[in-house]
């Protein structure tokens, strides 16, 4: 089994008390960050999204009780995969086998339909197991008794080839994946709200059954604003290895920019997609990657933010913060730079018509003192 896991986050929306369940969800200023939760989620572009049972009964399957055959006592050994036609996955935590599931998709929300995938223990019974075969529903084992968090996402990576988790709760399995050391990132809508319920889960609980642990101390990352008074806030686990996700842009994302490195900070790539009438052309920064203050003479550029978010500015303006299907046109003879934030990668489609006299006057540096100087307003 090979040690490469996928990039996982952790993406929950709090009250400002930490509560991820409870009546502050019936508030306007919920209504406003929920619809925000989606789309934020979806910068990381998973390819899977993971809740335990409980939420899954809770908001789904109703406690609904799985029709079992008690005469199926055989199953074949090991894990199960079916074919699904799906591009996302959904992911179960169900270590004993117990939610009914009437399909082997969910489709919720704004959200693609997700084939299912059970992730069970040893103490799952065979008619369980049986059940889920003939829903044609995928299941994985990963543990004996308790579940085993590193071996799941390795068989998550290795069967299903998932690059990108979302975990999604509850609070037990928000601990359960900060305490195996396997979270990369924690992202967090804030809703400005306050519960003060007892009775509601908070963003990371221990089980009563698992040992006591050790406080986890994060990095802030970075912070953004939200409607209603929310905050988007994502954070990295102090300590851990740094892992930013990998690139999932909706084009290629090419060579490395050699012929332009000496103009830009950092790491950027280039693909052609067009060259008939106008160069048109796929580019991608690293996190931190910014190109120099340049002026295109003679010619206009339009770009296209396709993936990711960035920046761009024009000399004596305010900067710009760029997200996927914002536009820029840039007219001739405007000193200005363009690139990503230091938390993720950024692609935007550069489009500049070919014309006679034109080209472009790389100017200086975004030096390291003013691009870390820039926060979202």
């Amino acid at each position: 089994m090979t040690e490469e896991r996928p990039f996982i986050y952790i993406h929950m929306m709090t009250a400002l008390d930490g509560k991820i369940n409870g009546s502050f969800f019936d508030t306007e200023a919920a209504s406003v960050v929920g619809k925000e939760y989606e789309w934020t989620s979806e910068t990381y572009k998973p390819d899977a999204w993971l809740c335990g049972r409980k939420t899954f009964d809770e908001n789904f399957t109703n406690f609904a009780v799985p029709e079992l055959n008690q005469n199926e006592t055989e199953v074949p050994d090991g894990d199960f995969v079916a074919e699904t036609k799906d591009k996302q996955y959904l992911v179960a935590v169900d270590p004993s086998g117990r939610l009914a599931w009437k399909e082997n998709s969910l489709q919720y929300d704004v959200r693609p339909p997700a084939h299912i995938i059970e992730v069970l223990t040893e103490k799952a019974t065979p008619q369980y197991k049986n059940y889920l075969r003939r829903h044609q529903i995928s299941y994985v084992i990963a543990g004996k008794e308790e579940m085993d968090w590193k071996l799941l996402v390795q068989k998550l990576k290795e069967k299903f080839n998932i690059k990108v988790i979302s975990v999604q709760g509850g609070g037990i399995i928000n601990w359960s994946f900060l305490n195996a050391g396997i979270v990369d990132e924690l992202s967090v809508c804030l809703t400005a709200v306050a519960d003060g319920s007892n009775d509601a889960v908070t963003l990371f609980e221990r089980s009563p059954y698992f040992p006591k642990g050790t406080p986890i101390e994060f990095e802030l990352k970075a912070v953004d604003k939200l409607g209603a008074g929310g905050l988007w806030i994502r954070y990295t686990p102090k300590g851990a290895p740094k892992k930013e996700r990998p690139y999932l842009g909706q084009f290629d994302l090419g060579a490395p920019n050699d012929a332009y490195a000496k103009y830009f900070i950092g790491q950027s790539y280039v693909s052609a997609l067009s060259t008939k009438g106008a160069g048109i052309f796929n580019v991608t920064f690293e996190p931190g990657c910014r190109n120099n203050w340049h002026i295109h003479h003679g010619v206009p550029q339009t770009l296209l933010c396709t993936s990711g978010y960035g920046w761009y500015q024009e000399e004596g303006k305010d900067v710009v913060p760029l997200k996927p299907g914002d536009v820029v046109d840039i007219p001739p003879e405007v000193k200005h730079w363009h690139g990503a934030r230091k938390d993720t990668w950024f692609s935007h489609i550069s489009i500049q018509p070919f014309a006679e006299n034109s080209s472009t006057e790389w100017l200086e540096a975004v030096d390291d003192e003013y691009y870390n100087k820039i926060v979202y307003k």
